[in-house]
């Protein structure tokens, strides 16, 4: 008898640690993070190196021994998926989501919204969803249609974040505002400054321009990424 073995499932994995969440809906909130390595986009503000890195390699029991081990040391069952862009690993997050599914852990997904077929395979297994959506002034691509059609697959599981400059052109975000008041209206969404421009000036008053762009929004809100000014991971 011919005994063959089936190899498990592996992905490029930077780092799996556990902090506060520094952006977003759960702020503050202490959450796993299952960062995975490589990014199917090129943003000019990217500052996260596991956008360009390789990872290291490991296997859905790998994480998931790690993922226990962090839940019983820091008292969490919060874990976040995020890279690079978490997506690329779709079926790896699935496979991660249905073995711990009975031990009441909250699966959130942070991603730059691009990829809605990979979406498909996950949604049903995540609670809650950060969906950015890019402008073409920072990766030279027109991303309006698919980020219309991610956030529609999203539904009542997204917030949606964009990212800002003081030089990002203002029809861009009105274009970003009009897409979530058209697709969702009630949904939180997060205008967050780039941080190395952010922390260098200090200003917080210059952004407000976006904000008064996104006042219709019942969800607007104006928010630095707080783990880089605690300066933590």
């Amino acid at each position: 008898m011919i005994v063959i073995s089936m190899k498990e499932k592996k992905a490029p994995i930077s780092e799996i640690f556990c902090s506060w969440q520094g952006e977003g809906l759960f702020a503050g909130e202490k959450q796993i993070f299952v960062r995975f390595s490589g990014c199917n986009m090129r943003c000019t503000y990217c500052d996260e190196p596991a956008s360009r890195e390789k990872g290291k390699e490991l296997s859905i029991s790998d994480v998931i021994s790690i993922i226990r081990k962090l839940s019983f040391k820091y008292k969490t069952k919060a874990i976040s998926f995020t890279g690079g862009e978490p997506l690329l690993y779709c079926d790896f997050i699935k496979e991660i989501c249905l073995k711990l599914l009975k031990k009441k852990f909250i699966f959130r997904l942070e991603t730059n919204g691009t990829l809605p077929e990979n979406l498909k395979k996950v949604i049903k297994h995540i609670h809650h969803i950060s969906a950015d959506i890019k402008f073409p002034s920072q990766t030279g691509v027109d991303m309006w249609k698919i980020h219309e059609r991610f956030i529609s697959m999203c539904g009542k599981k997204a917030c949606v974040k964009v990212v800002v400059s003081l030089n990002t052109p203002i029809s861009e975000f009105k274009k970003a505002a009009r897409l979530v008041k058209k697709i969702l209206p009630e949904t939180n969404f997060f205008i967050q400054p780039e941080s190395g421009e952010f922390l260098k000036k200090r200003n917080f008053s210059a952004y407000d321009k976006f904000y008064r762009e996104a006042y219709h929004l019942k969800g607007a809100r104006l928010l630095p990424q707080l783990h880089k000014i605690w300066n933590i991971k």
